[in-house]
């Protein structure tokens, strides 16, 4: 599948052979051309789509980070709840980018590998119940698909 990556494709068919053990192009004797054909432009619906959604664990028990990519810096959003068909608790989302000169080094930072990275948001959802089944959904201008998850077990440990 074609991975929404905030800008439009084009795909190009080429002609040569590639030699895997020295990275390189090989042309044909009869290749005159590296190029045979290139392919109109293809573009997402909504560069905007939040994509990329995973969860991670918070510093606090009772807590869960989600985090999701959109192409803009728009005000977003996680709904979540104990029910599927009622999100009715909501975490505003941070918003946060880098640029081509906060990169290190090449090719990270050449203009010809760099893509924009579009706007990395965080969200919280807090006073999660141990063990109970979570439903969420991140907002942005679209809302993506919902996913759950169960909170975090509470470990007892007994000392003797």
């Amino acid at each position: 599948p074609l991975v929404n990556m905030r800008e439009p494709y084009e795909f190009r068919l080429f002609r040569g052979l590639w030699n895997v053990s020295t990275q390189k192009r090989k042309l044909c004797k009869q290749d005159t051309s590296h190029r045979l054909s290139t392919s109109e432009r293809v573009s997402f619906q909504n560069f905007n789509e939040p994509t990329q959604v995973h969860l991670s664990l918070s510093l606090e028990t009772r807590e869960m980070n989600v985090m999701f990519v959109t192409r803009d810096p728009i005000r977003s959003y996680v709904r979540y709840g104990r029910n599927h068909e009622e999100l009715d608790l909501q975490g505003k989302a941070q918003s946060l980018t880098y640029r081509r000169s906060d990169m290190c080094d090449h090719p990270a930072n050449s203009t010809r590998a760099w893509r924009e990275p579009g706007y990395i948001h965080t969200a919280i959802m807090k006073d999660l119940e141990s063990g109970q089944v979570y439903y969420y959904q991140v907002e942005s201008n679209d809302i993506v698909d919902q996913y759950y998850f169960r909170g975090i077990p509470v470990v007892v440990v007994y000392m003797h």
